[in-house]
């Protein structure tokens, strides 16, 4: 409601050109709760294990997005396809890109005696997926495995060995990512809490914190 506030009062000031997007978005938003809660329903009838959901936005309205050709697992595909045939039976004439740089996962991992639910990206989801097991893979392996580019790769095993919870160990121990750097599950990970957040450095600089800043000076 503040929000559609918000957005009279600039239509107000600046015109209906101005808040044109911004009301898209609401209404994305809007549709979008109703549409997941018919999926949902849909989802009970499918033999799938897995709780999924997704956002559709009209991508005239959102800013554009990085969105890798990730290879994902197999749970994820079947997740997809069942969605991209239902959403076909719904809108036959609207096209669906997925950008899974935006999407985000909860992930059960188990290190030992210990359980813990990981809220994680959609990319860092399917990186911890190619090392459980207790596999070990170097970088350029991971890179091939998970169709990466090194530049996305690194920030994604940086957050996962590097930050706060490090579920994953690399050899060398150290905080830089390099192309020699192997990777495994970490068998000694240990936190108190039961849930844990992994936060991942976003992959598309324009929207850092600083850009903005820099935006807003003259404004100001």
């Amino acid at each position: 409601d503040n929000e559609k506030m918000m957005i009279s009062k600039l239509k107000g000031e600046c015109g209906v050109q101005f808040t044109s997007k911004m009301e898209g978005m609401l209404k994305d938003l809007s549709v979008g709760t109703q549409q997941r809660q018919e999926f949902k329903d849909h989802m009970r009838d499918t033999d799938l294990s897995i709780d999924f959901g997704v956002q559709v936005l009209t991508s005239g309205f959102w800013p554009t997005y990085k969105s890798p050709e990730v290879t994902l697992t197999d749970d994820m595909t079947q997740c997809m396809d069942v969605f991209s045939k239902w959403h076909d039976t719904k809108h036959q004439k609207r096209k669906l890109a997925w950008i899974f740089t935006q999407g985000n996962a909860s992930v059960r991992g188990t290190f030992g005696k210990h359980t813990y639910d990981m809220q994680v990206t959609t990319l860092q989801a399917i990186a911890l997926e190619a090392l459980s097991g207790g596999v070990t893979l170097g970088f350029e392996e991971l890179a091939q495995r998970l169709n990466l580019a090194p530049e996305i790769l690194r920030p994604l095993l940086h957050s996962l060995s590097c930050g706060k919870y490090k579920v994953i160990s690399k050899t060398p121990a150290n905080n830089k990512i390099s192309a020699t750097d192997t990777f495994t599950a970490n068998p000694k990970f240990k936190t108190i809490m039961r849930k844990i957040r992994i936060p991942m450095a976003s992959l598309d600089a324009s929207f850092s914190a600083k850009n903005v800043q820099e935006d807003r000076t003259f404004t100001i």
